[in-house]
């Protein structure tokens, strides 16, 4: 189990949440998503993707054309694990969803080094 501080701020409607690990190093940042019904001009981008308003399919889609093995274990959480890239589509906002019951855009994703998701 780590052992961090979470470091939060907003700008834009975006949320983010850093973790302070207890060495003074910041390990994730977390980028959530606005309410559905704000449109900030602050954009987080994957490749020149944007992360939350590009369907959650096709950013995973375009990860594994570019190679990268996607973890889709958890619909609900999904994760590139390596570079760490992992994202949330969970949500009590009425969105747009899919077929499964699933947010179509992500509502959070968090990028790491590679090793964040081994501890």
């Amino acid at each position: 189990m780590r052992d961090f501080d979470l470091v939060s701020a907003e700008y834009d409607g975006i949320g983010f949440q850093a973790a302070l690990e207890r060495d003074h190093q910041v390990t994730a940042v977390t980028a959530g998503r606005p309410d559905e019904d704000e449109d900030p001009g602050v954009q987080v981008l994957l490749d020149g993707l944007d992360g939350f308003r590009t369907p959650a399919d096709e950013i995973l889609a375009h990860a594994a054309r570019k190679g990268w093995r996607v973890n889709n274990d958890d619909p609900r959480a999904p994760c590139i694990p390596g570079v760490t890239l992992a994202f949330t589509r969970d949500t009590s906002q009425e969105v747009p969803r899919d077929e499964n019951g699933l947010p179509v855009r992500f509502t959070s994703v968090l990028v790491a080094d590679e090793k964040y998701r081994e501890s």
